[in-house]
């Protein structure tokens, strides 16, 4: 019942905005912002990228207060706060992709904004690390240029899957030091002492989940919501985890929890290669798939993906929202994210007035 209100106050909030909203600004997009693969950027480039994810750790968060969002004091738990309140309305359902799509937007924002950062929001193509014979050594996890190792062995923490070695908090890297304030899971309240970052990489679920044949596979799928059972997987059975839930269990500790997941900025790397994967999906065919939508609107129980979802299906008029921390102009429909080069462009089926927000592109992953 707690997951029914709170579905239906934010589309009330979501819809009350979507007719209300304004062109976005920029007019349409002809210099698309480029996302690169992390390995691919300059040192420069990295330090700058991390150093902006630092930066938002370190200003006031503009849902600190609110009675929502427990234990939020910086930007960078506003994000990851709004996340786990929507968890159940954004899992499981047709409009997953979309919705992370704008949260990844809203979130490469505030680095360009608020924290300097004049880059793109980089991703993480895991496809060309995951048959390495240490996961480990991919250049992401760096702990000089990249986002730090695997976290101290824990033996009292939950391991998911054999040959793990970590749980506890990770000891080198730039996020060494971080401590997060809001709960994990769905708890309420606020973390005393705060949390810190926990990894507890796996050998095995990238080897299952995020090898090159599987992304093919991905793009082989003829409809959207065989494409996005394939990416998110089809049950909590780790066999059937797909790409998305893969990866997050290649990560594990913060990672594996699907409603404060985004403690960890691998989130953002990750989330922003399946958003690749999605739209290298959608141009393969783009006179049909670059619309096209479907599957439930949810809520759904996370933890064991069951209950069944309420009436209806996604559609391009789902609305989507950020809730408090977007605003008006980060609560739309859901065709108003499908084209990533789609800004003030109108989109198919809905009103001359409701068109496109977004502008930036893929630059492609080096070749192995």
């Amino acid at each position: 019942m707690l997951f029914q209100t709170k579905f239906a106050a934010l589309l009330g909030f979501a819809a009350s905005a979507v007719f209300a909203m304004p062109d976005f600004p920029g007019g349409i997009c002809t210099s698309p912002l480029i996302r690169k693969e992390w390995r691919t950027l300059t040192t420069a480039e990295k330090s700058s990228y991390i150093n902006a994810v630092k930066c938002l750790h370190t200003k006031p968060g503009v849902l600190a207060g609110h009675p929502s969002h427990d234990g939020v004091t910086t930007r960078y738990e506003d994000f990851l706060s709004e996340h786990k309140l929507q968890t159940p309305l954004i899992h499981w359902v047709g409009h997953f992709l979309a919705w992370h799509r704008l949260m990844i937007v809203r979130y490469e924002k505030a680095l360009r904004e608020e924290c300097a950062y004049n880059g793109a929001q980089p991703y993480w193509d895991w496809s060309l690390d995951a048959l390495r014979s240490n996961f480990t050594e991919s250049p992401i996890f760096d702990p000089v240029t990249g986002f730090g190792t695997n976290g101290r062995w824990d033996p009292d923490e939950p391991h998911l899957g054999p040959g793990l070695t970590g749980g506890g908090c990770i000891y080198n890297g730039p996020f060494k030091d971080w401590r997060i304030g809001v709960m994990p899971g769905a708890a309420t309240g606020m973390q005393d002492p705060k949390g810190c970052i926990a990894r507890d990489i796996s050998p095995i679920f990238p080897q299952m989940h995020l090898r090159p044949d599987q992304v093919a596979a991905v793009n082989s799928q003829e409809t959207f919501w065989d494409f996005e059972l394939y990416v998110n997987g089809r049950s909590m059975n780790p066999e059937e985890f797909g790409m998305h839930i893969g990866g997050h269990a290649s990560i594990n500790g913060n990672m594996s929890n699907p409603y404060t997941s985004p403690t960890d900025p691998l989130f953002y790397m990750h989330h922003t290669n399946l958003d690749r994967v999605w739209w290298n999906w959608q141009k393969h065919d783009s006179s049909y798939r670059l619309f096209e939508t479907g599957g439930t609107l949810g809520p759904r129980v996370m933890e064991t993906y069951n209950g069944p979802p309420i009436p209806g299906n996604s559609t391009l008029t789902t609305p989507i929202s950020l809730g408090f921390l977007g605003g008006d102009q980060y609560s739309v429909m859901a065709g108003q994210v499908h084209d990533i080069q789609g800004r003030n462009r109108k989109v198919p089926g809905l009103h001359p007035s409701i068109k496109g927000i977004l502008c930036y592109d893929y630059a492609d992953p080096p070749t192995q």
